[in-house]
């Protein structure tokens, strides 16, 4: 219990360093799984972003590119729990019961890891988890940056790294709506679903950059924060 305090009880220059690691982290796993790909021949060549020819689980699913995919979107996974703890103990509410920033980052941690242990089997377990584990993790982590953000606007209101995480988020919740009537309406859409899913993933990794610019000026003593001042609304 006293180890798991520690871990938890970073300082705000601390928490600012692991954002940077967990927003680089998936990224340059995502794409130099697809490089080693293209070098072997295993994935058709094109650019993802803009083209869609394959996805980020084909990347995760084939020899040899999961190799380098796999253990370093674990190790992402890990520190993404422990961003979240740290990051929600650091700028929780006094007094709150619970803390909706580690819960939504945490879920969203175990549903990554879930989908990357079953990542490569055959069958409808995985094809489940492929459906409905990657969106949980989208969701879980886009709700915490998005809690995240809102912490640090009030407690940083003329830092403008906060806005950033808002107008991102803003433009991921656009990416999400517009991905269910092409999931449901449009015939040939894997293509755009592939983009989609690329573009949604690079920015909702970046999205922790302007967490790395903004928590270091919460100084490092831990200061009171509340959702809603006055209200309690943060899990009282």
């Amino acid at each position: 219990m006293q180890r798991q305090r520690r871990l938890t009880q970073l300082s705000a220059p601390g928490v600012a360093r692991l954002c940077l690691v967990v927003a680089l982290l998936p990224i340059i796993a995502i794409n130099l799984a697809y490089l080693v790909s293209l070098l072997f021949g295993v994935l058709p060549t094109c650019f993802p972003y803009l083209q869609g020819c394959t996805s980020i689980s084909s990347v995760g699913r084939v020899n040899p590119s999961q190799w380098i995919f796999k253990p370093i979107m674990l190790v992402s996974a890990a520190l993404i729990a422990w961003l979240y703890l740290a990051a929600g103990r650091r700028t929780q509410a006094p007094g709150a019961r619970r803390d909706a920033v580690a819960i939504c980052g945490f879920i969203g941690a175990c549903a990554l890891l879930l989908y990357l242990v079953f990542l490569g089997t055959e069958g409808p377990v995985y094809r489940l988890l492929r459906r409905y584990g990657v969106s949980l993790y989208f969701g879980c982590i886009f709700l915490g940056q998005l809690l995240l953000a809102r912490r640090l606007r009030l407690q940083l209101p003329d830092h403008p790294a906060p806005r950033w995480m808002i107008a991102i988020a803003a433009l991921l919740l656009a990416m999400g709506l517009a991905s269910i009537p092409i999931s449901n309406f449009v015939a040939d859409k894997d293509q755009i679903e592939n983009v989609i899913e690329w573009n949604f993933a690079l920015l909702l990794h970046l999205n922790y950059l302007p967490a790395w610019r903004a928590i270091p000026a919460l100084g490092l003593p831990k200061r009171a924060l509340t959702d809603q001042p006055g209200s309690g609304a943060d899990g009282r």
